[in-house]
């Protein structure tokens, strides 16, 4: 049974060389355009390094106009645009102008307005080129590894019950502890953050730290640019407010009533 142990010996080394090579490439992006080093990442750009990406920071600009006040809330599926501008950010501006003053919106209208805009774009573009947001955010290589420790914990225990012996738990245990320090050195990834963008992210998550920063133009409270960081950072927000409207919702089941059971021949009367 040796042979098949050298077989998920090389197999899983490859694996594990292969999710190795593709974590540093991935994490470590090109920097084209310097950025201040030690600036916190604004509220749309920590918006960008969310898995959710472009729709991410559109749902994020709409709501968090919601939270700003510049756009009032109807009810929980409508925002309506206000008669006067208060304090807004260029991409805020970018979306009012394409609303009628005193028009009432849906979330989901919102959204795909705010797709439409040059400006979210730009947001995932210039993190792009910051170096912020990782190449590739796909985790089979890391699928992949997984896959060969559950083979060679499957070959392992074969190999015992076929040669009646603990002699080969020992070589494949040492397979699976190796893939398993891959995984926890190299773990799956929940956003789109580079190294350099995780380090970002990370000093503006905290509860009691550094929030966010506001982009220019844009005035908040402390409970409002609270709300905002949450919904940038971790997407904490009002999910019924991007429903379709116009899509049924579903109802919970009715009760029928009472049955009414029929004996035979009675003729369904």
């Amino acid at each position: 049974m040796w042979w098949v142990w050298c077989v998920c010996a090389g197999l899983l080394a490859a694996a594990c060389l292969f999710r190795s090579v593709f974590w540093v490439w991935a994490q470590n992006p090109k920097v084209t355009v310097a950025r201040e080093p030690d600036g916190p990442l604004t509220l749309y750009e920590a918006a960008a390094l969310d898995r959710g990406g472009h729709d991410h920071v559109c749902r994020t600009l709409v709501e968090g106009m919601a939270i700003s006040g510049a756009l009032e809330q109807v009810d929980e599926h409508f925002l309506r645009v206000p008669d006067e501008r208060g304090s807004v950010d260029a991409l805020q501006a970018a979306l009012l102008d394409e609303l009628e003053p005193g028009g009432t919106y849906s979330g989901h209208q919102l959204k795909i307005l705010a797709h439409r805009l040059d400006g979210t774009g730009a947001v995932l573009v210039g993190a792009r080129k910051a170096g912020l947001v990782t190449r590739d955010s796909s985790d089979l290589s890391l699928n992949a590894v997984v896959f060969l420790m559950a083979v060679c914990g499957v070959c392992g225990f074969f190999a015992t019950v076929g040669t009646r012996s603990f002699l080969p738990v020992g070589p494949f245990a040492g397979l699976v502890l190796v893939g398993w320090g891959v995984v926890a050195a190299l773990p799956w990834r929940y956003d789109t953050a580079s190294r350099r963008g995780a380090r970002m992210k990370a000093a503006v998550g905290g509860a009691s730290g550094p929030r966010p920063a506001l982009p220019p133009g844009l005035v908040l409270d402390d409970a409002a640019h609270k709300r905002f960081a949450s919904l940038a950072l971790y997407g904490f927000g009002d999910y019924e407010l991007f429903r379709d409207p116009s899509m049924p919702r579903s109802l919970p089941p009715q009760d029928p009533g009472p049955v009414i059971y029929e004996g035979p021949g009675l003729g369904g009367l």
